[in-house]
């Protein structure tokens, strides 16, 4: 009897050891932290100067069971007074020079960061969506649009600007709203362009018609998507009122 009473209580351990790995997994997948860390080893950050940029490379096992050195240039990430953000559709990376102490283990970067008062702050953020393919570090960009889309369409967005997407019959749901950011951020729109500005920012222009996503009728629009990782809410969506030349006007 006590036998089986210590093998009763150690299954109901394991389940709830099970469950509460279940639970952690699926709030680092939610938070799209990288995978590569599995089947990488030897992590390394380095700065290339004169190039302003800034790689992470790694020894990654490939499918062949293979220890592979591979390297990729590091997407997105910005000291944003004195606080590390990141969204690897950026682009530009920008936080080395102003940065000390820089490491990575197991897909966290830490540092310390210099604010605007001259501090430097202590940081450690999980880097977002690279894994290991087949031995070389690769950015699932894929991924990092739609959650990215995600954001801004059932972010604030919706309720400020989701009239001026509309039909002459129909109002966009979030969804719809979501559908025309990942369009303009995988540039499947007319006249689609992007470019970096501001501090960690980038900025998507394209030319979409909303009776694509809805029903009724309704003139083509301008859209501006403003990626932000500083925001809450990853950035926004908006149609100018000034079309392109408000694109054009954004430093």
């Amino acid at each position: 009897m006590r036998r089986k009473f210590l093998n009763l209580t150690s299954i109901l351990g394991s389940v709830v050891i099970s469950v509460l790995s279940l639970t952690i997994a699926y709030k680092y997948a939610q938070a799209g932290s990288s995978s590569y860390p599995k089947t990488c080893r030897n992590e390394r950050i380095f700065y290339i100067n004169g190039t302003n940029t800034t790689k992470l490379s790694a020894v990654c096992i490939n499918v062949k069971g293979l220890p592979f050195a591979s390297e990729i240039d590091l997407l997105g990430i910005t000291n944003k007074n004195g606080k590390l953000i990141q969204n690897p559709l950026v682009g530009t990376t920008s936080f080395f020079t102003t940065c000390t102490a820089i490491n990575v283990n197991y897909g966290v970067l830490s540092a310390y960061c210099k604010n605007l008062n001259g501090k430097y702050l202590s940081n450690a953020i999980r880097l977002e969506e690279i894994s290991n393919y087949d031995g070389h570090l690769h950015y699932e960009i894929n991924k990092v649009i739609d959650e990215t889309a995600s954001k801004i369409g059932h972010g604030h967005a919706y309720p400020k600007h989701g009239n001026e997407f509309a039909t002459l019959s129909h109002s966009p749901t979030q969804g719809v709203m979501t559908k025309i950011a990942k369009d303009i951020l995988n540039s499947n729109a007319t006249n689609a362009q992007s470019k970096p500005f501001g501090q960690g920012k980038r900025a998507f222009w394209g030319v979409i018609s909303p009776s694509h996503y809805l029903p009724g009728t309704s003139s083509n629009k301008g859209t501006v998507v403003i990626v932000d990782p500083a925001n809450s809410d990853t950035g926004t969506m908006f149609v100018p009122s000034n079309g392109l030349q408000y694109y054009n006007n954004l430093r």
